[in-house]
């Protein structure tokens, strides 16, 4: 699938591990987007726990709802 021209006006997904800091700065990051980047909206979603995958309904809503998703690791 090829990459997006832009993000803007686009639905982003941001996964977050919820480890130390993560929170935090996935947060800040979503305002950034949202504030620099123009996009739609910015979804923002926790996961139970950083040792498996993000749990089905999280994967379905983000398949259905976004554009692109952003997940990382907090350290």
């Amino acid at each position: 699938m090829p990459g997006l021209d832009t993000l803007e006006g686009k639905v982003i997904g941001i996964i977050d591990n919820g480890q130390s800091n993560s929170t935090d700065m996935f947060k800040e990051l979503g305002k950034l987007i949202e504030e620099k980047l123009h996009v739609r909206e910015v979804l923002f979603r926790t996961k139970p726990t950083h040792m498996q995958g993000a749990p089905k309904p999280i994967m379905e809503e983000f398949l259905r709802r976004c554009d692109a998703v952003i997940t990382g690791l907090g350290a």
